[in-house]
């Protein structure tokens, strides 16, 4: 398929099909006018590619074997795909590194201005944060029968999860 393809000016239509001056030609395809060339609807894609346009229904038995014979010619897959997706919203990663950017430079003067608080604020979530899936583990494991090993375990993760707490508290200390 990549031997037969040539650059065109514009992505050509049945009701406008490609001249001989939308194209320029190669050593296989010598001549672009409708008598050598199939007609169909096409859309740009990726603005380097025309591809037959699937809204239209002359051209949707010409998609399936045009994305037959890509499929066949590069091997084409989900990597080929998402590499097509990138391509086209190059421009959203770029936004998003500078918004991470930004929000990473304003957190950075935050905990330059309020360290303190921050560690002692992470200090103390750490431990109530144990201790609740602690507490939750504990009381959710009544929601079984007494001789289901599920409440066991619960139990016993409950237990351990009480004793990390305990460790960490005696750390902060």
């Amino acid at each position: 398929m990549s031997s037969r393809t040539v650059c065109v000016k514009r992505c050509p239509t049945i009701a406008s099909p490609l001249t001989s001056t939308d194209c320029k030609i190669n050593s296989i395809v010598t001549d672009c006018t409708t008598s050598t060339t199939y007609a169909y609807d096409s859309k740009s894609y990726v603005s380097k590619f025309c591809i037959p346009d699937t809204s239209s229904a002359a051209s949707t038995s010409t998609y399936t074997q045009f994305k037959d014979a890509v499929m066949d010619d590069y091997g084409g897959n989900y990597i080929t795909t998402y590499a097509a997706d990138v391509y086209i919203c190059w421009w959203v990663f770029l936004v998003c590194a500078g918004i991470a950017f930004l929000i990473g430079f304003v957190y950075m003067c935050f905990v330059k201005c309020c360290a303190k608080i921050l560690v002692w604020l992470t200090i103390f979530s750490g431990f109530f944060l144990l201790g609740g899936c602690g507490l939750y583990l504990y009381f959710s494991s009544y929601y079984y029968i007494s001789d289901d090993s599920t409440r066991d375990y619960m139990q016993y993760c409950a237990y351990a999860i009480f004793a990390t707490c305990g460790v960490y508290l005696l750390i902060v200390l």
